[in-house]
């Protein structure tokens, strides 16, 4: 993806200011986990849509959202 959109590691290094270390196992598929923040850096840095991140695996996993709208908070999975 990142040759697609012309951004080198280093400098999706230098724009996110996440660690090197992180965006290697991220991108090869070795990180145990994102948090929120990072991955909102990196679709901002490379001006992407979640979907051109994430592909379905073979586990199926559960998303729980926090709305907020009108004082009323609902959890959504």
């Amino acid at each position: 993806m990142l040759k697609q959109k012309g951004i080198t590691m280093t400098e999706l290094y230098e724009i996110t200011e996440i660690s090197q270390n992180a965006l290697i196992l991220i991108s090869n598929g070795k990180s145990n986990g994102i948090q929120f923040n990072t991955l909102d850096k990196i679709l901002e840095a490379t001006n992407s849509k979640i979907e051109e991140l994430i592909e379905y695996g073979e586990e199926l996993y559960s998303l729980f959202i926090r709305l907020e709208h009108n004082n009323s908070k609902n959890l959504i999975s």
